[in-house]
């Protein structure tokens, strides 16, 4: 596509972008509308496949009739599906004029401060996409804003990358690769051994989300979503893990062909990710999780013991502990034996759940 194509398409989008939201403008529930997706603010490159995504900022919902009548003045749809709630409140529909796919996202404006303030003010961190919404803000140019709400929530997102909030995605999103026992990397293994492809291929997306977490939090980076990632990491990231490229390719490509090469291309990926991290002053959350799968096997393992008692005496460990530590049970080896492996348990578990306290 030449440059004067692309101008002109941009150019038609753009004109009915402004044409829509001025609709939207004369609802009285409408903080405001902003032009979000790749032909937002400094989104990137666009292509002919890319929509219309208008973020509208409400105060209540959008009656849907109005909604029908926006569709209607602007000339008309093709194919409409309107009034969807399958990933939060939304409507589609296919422009006639001109064959553009516009994709309108309502959010509640109090609703989506909080997810600002979740990342910005208290640094949570979420299991994969933990900055989005932060990069959605930022990255949206808005159409219609009369009281200014929507620049003053872009101003707060124009600060920089707190350093909690860096740690505290890597420190959440790193054990759930392969430290702990229902880690992906795990359940990955035990979906390629039942050659189970459905669960691989959801495996692999729940991986790919954390690892991206974790790599764009370790560079500072906002998530720009789901699309182009690869594309996105490599020309903005300015540490990536050796072999970055291929070894996610093997990855995607193995989970449909051969899948039990799976697993070992999955260690690779993730044994690169954590070169990657010790060298960039993240040591520390590859100990932590190590740790904690080490205190998670140590509790497993105390409570496979206590459950060959409880099955031979009929009674719970902590009914067992009380009547023992009350003295009506006597001094039996076995007694003995069970009281100090659910010491032993106890102080395990406390301590695992510190540890999950402190992440």
């Amino acid at each position: 596509m030449n440059s004067d194509t692309s101008d002109r398409e941009q150019s038609v989008h753009q004109q009915l972008a402004v044409e829509i939201a001025g609709c939207f403008s004369e609802l009285p529930q409408v903080e405001a509308v902003a032009l979000s997706g790749s032909r937002g603010r400094g989104a990137g490159r666009t292509d002919t496949a890319s929509d219309i995504d208008l973020y509208v900022y409400t105060s209540g919902s959008v009656p849907l009739e109005s909604r029908r009548a926006i569709v209607a003045r602007t000339g008309g749809a093709s194919v409409a599906n309107l009034d969807l709630n399958y990933w939060g409140a939304g409507d589609e529909w296919f422009n006639t004029p001109t064959g553009i796919e516009v994709d309108i996202v309502y959010f509640e404006a109090r609703w989506m401060e909080e997810q600002i303030a979740r990342v910005i003010d208290r640094h949570e961190a979420s299991l994969g996409f933990s900055t989005c919404f932060w990069h959605t803000i930022r990255q949206s140019a808005p159409l219609y804003d009369p009281k200014a709400w929507f620049a003053g929530l872009q101003e707060r997102c124009q600060v920089e990358y707190p350093e909690p909030l860096r740690q505290n995605i890597v420190r959440l999103n790193h054990p759930v690769l392969r430290g702990v026992i229902p880690a992906y990397a795990h359940q990955l293994d035990k979906a390629v051994a039942r050659r189970d492809l459905a669960s691989i291929n959801h495996r692999v997306a729940a991986l790919l989300a954390s690892y991206f977490d974790i790599l764009l939090a370790a560079n500072r980076l906002l998530h720009p979503g789901e699309k182009r990632m690869i594309d996105f990491a490599v020309h903005n990231c300015s540490m990536l893990p050796a072999n970055f490229e291929a070894d996610l390719e093997a990855v995607l490509l193995l989970s449909a062909a051969q899948v039990s090469e799976l697993p070992k291309r999955v260690t690779a990926l993730l044994d690169q990710l954590d070169e990657m991290l010790v060298q960039k002053e993240f040591s520390w959350v590859i100990k932590l999780s190590a740790e904690e799968a080490r205190a998670e096997r140590e509790t497993t393992e105390l409570q496979q013991r206590l459950l060959t008692f409880e099955r031979q005496y009929h009674l719970t460990s902590e009914e067992f502990y009380r009547q023992y530590e009350a003295g009506m049970l006597g001094d039996s080896a076995d007694f003995m034996e069970w009281s100090s492996f659910y010491d032993m348990w106890r102080s395990a578990q406390e301590y695992l759940n510190s540890m999950r306290r402190k992440a």
